[in-house]
């Protein structure tokens, strides 16, 4: 097997694992950070847990196949997706907040909110379990929703800064359904 091949195809290994390692460089910065941003540098290792729930086995590119269609992602647009998407921009966005203002990484938490939401949608129109439900239930809702809750009563960030957040949230996805939607229709053809 090619090497790139086998990057793409199990990343979702190293992730979980490297999730493990980003968590203990960061409780020795818990006394230091406010509680935002302890609570957004939480996001990334917990979205590679989510990762790991929906990817493992190749959960999420089978269910999307069965659900709506076969190959409208393959497996290196998953890979995108997730390291550059989510790992990337989180990355991205987390470094902002610590370094230039705590309010830019709110697209962090609005980003895991939406996916959850996206997760919670699918079971109630499916009327079944979608790979990375669990994680999205109890791990992003919470999280997401304790950070937010945060940026609102204790570090009382400008409504722009929500915006923006909420922007980048809906974006993402958006950008997604779109690449998907025009996978489906070439696949037509």
């Amino acid at each position: 097997m090619e090497r790139r091949q086998r990057i793409t195809d199990y990343w979702v290994y190293g992730g979980f694992v490297f999730s493990f390692i980003l968590l203990a460089f960061l409780l020795p910065y818990s006394k230091t950070l406010s509680l935002f941003e302890f609570l957004l540098c939480l996001h990334l290792p917990v979205y590679m847990w989510h990762q790991y729930e929906e990817h493992d086995d190749d959960r999420f590119r089978t269910f999307l196949d069965q659900t709506f269609g076969q190959g409208i992602l393959k497996q290196e647009a998953i890979f995108v997706i997730n390291v550059f998407g989510v790992w990337a921009l989180f990355s991205l966005l987390t470094l902002l907040a610590l370094h230039v203002s705590p309010g830019l990484g709110i697209g962090v938490a609005y980003l895991t909110l939406v996916n959850a939401l996206v997760h919670l949608v699918q079971f109630i129109k499916l009327r079944g379990y979608n790979p990375g439900l669990e994680t999205a239930i109890f791990l992003f809702i919470p999280l997401s929703g304790f950070c937010l809750f945060e940026s609102f009563v204790n570090e009382r960030f400008p409504v722009p800064q929500h915006v923006l957040g909420v922007l980048i949230g809906i974006g993402v996805h958006a950008l997604i359904v779109i690449y998907a939607v025009r996978q489906a229709r070439n696949l037509r053809r």
